[in-house]
């Protein structure tokens, strides 16, 4: 939803003839018992009885308030993981521990951390100064260029997961899906 949702007036200029009912969900959706003609999904790319269509990748990075970490703190990332509060996205619990591992730093320590179940809540918690948090490009990078948020220690590559547009693979699509298909890939490729 954060990738989507900004792109939706552009959609809605583009489509004003089909009308788009979004359904946002961390459950894997049978996609032909459901009847969803598309969905976006991250992960490695292979569900049975899908096809997937890649979108775009995600670079990870710890994220902060400006200002949350003092000066100087990017130099140091491993005193400054373990001097800062830790927030930790419960679907991805083990992103700080692959992060350090990532730059050759020791893992954090995952005590006093906050914890949530959503990106967003994680990122809104970031913006509030309550921690540092794992963000995730480019669905953070509208925050980061409106100042919300900082990326103190730069960009990682460690993210090994992607975001993909997957349809039933038994079912053929509508002219609709297909136009609306067409078009979010045109936007997953640049990533924007």
């Amino acid at each position: 939803m954060l990738w989507l949702i900004p792109k939706l007036p552009a959609y809605e200029a583009a489509f004003p003839d089909i009308d788009l009912q979004l359904n946002t969900t961390t459950r894997v959706v049978d996609l032909r018992r459901e009847q969803v003609d598309l969905a976006i999904r991250h992960g490695q790319g292979a569900w049975p009885d899908v096809e997937a269509a890649f979108l775009f990748s995600e670079t990870a990075m710890p994220v902060c308030r400006p200002g949350y970490l003092p000066a100087g703190a990017a130099s140091d990332p491993a005193a400054a993981l373990a001097a800062a509060r830790l927030i930790v996205n419960g679907y991805f619990p083990d992103e700080w521990t692959e992060w350090a591992r990532a730059r050759g730093i020791p893992d954090p320590a995952m005590a006093n951390t906050l914890r949530f179940e959503t990106q967003e809540q994680v990122l809104a918690a970031a913006e509030q100064g309550l921690g540092l948090a794992i963000g995730r490009s480019p669905l953070v990078d509208g925050r980061i260029a409106s100042g919300a948020l900082e990326a103190p220690f730069g960009a990682s590559a460690f993210a090994q997961a992607a975001y993909y547009l997957c349809r039933a693979r038994a079912v053929t699509p509508t002219a609709g899906a297909r136009r609306v298909a067409k078009w979010l890939r045109g936007s997953g490729e640049t990533g924007g």
